[in-house]
């Protein structure tokens, strides 16, 4: 059954079947290979959908799902619904924060996961309120030090203390 299990899911994934998005998260058993079986193909699959963004959901909150995945699944997510960015930073806070642990001495990961993120959402949507949002929250701690306080961050930032504003502007490559 397992076997079949994941020939079915590799062949929806190639066959790029979106329909497999609805019974994708009732596939997952608490296998680490069916759990990166089922986000991979959620991720591939993923489209500006909201049959997409509910399977991603209901993934991430399974009993099953593994911090591990929570960078992947918050970029797909930012992708499909970049109006909504910060809702999904906030869901994803606890495993992302797991992660950011983990990935600690790896900074690599994390800053590839940054600016997935910024690429999905666009400067303009960042620029809005929200941005206050990410600095005080401790659970999106790792992005905000990536966007705006590590040495080499993604971005560069000028605060209008007269009008108290933040401007923010990509930091521009060597």
């Amino acid at each position: 059954k397992r076997e079949a299990t994941r020939t079915l899911i590799d062949l929806a994934a190639l066959a790029r079947v979106h329909d497999v998005l609805d019974v994708l998260p009732t596939l997952l058993d608490g296998t680490d290979l069916r759990l990166h079986q089922v986000v991979q193909t959620a991720v591939s699959l993923a489209n500006r959908t909201d049959a997409a963004r509910i399977c991603l959901e209901r993934i991430y909150t399974s009993a099953w799902f593994s911090p591990d995945y929570a960078g992947l699944v918050l970029v797909a997510l930012c992708h499909i619904d970049p109006d909504r960015w910060l809702r999904h930073v906030n869901n994803l806070a606890r495993p992302m924060t797991v992660l950011a642990s983990r990935l600690e001495d790896d900074s690599t990961a994390l800053r590839f996961y940054a600016r997935s993120i910024l690429e999905a959402v666009g400067l303009d949507r960042v620029r809005s309120e929200n941005i206050g949002q990410v600095k005080g929250s401790s659970a999106s701690a790792w992005l905000w030090d990536e966007w705006l306080v590590a040495p080499d961050s993604l971005l560069l930032y000028d605060v209008d203390s007269c009008h108290s504003s933040l401007t923010l502007r990509p930091r521009k490559c060597g």
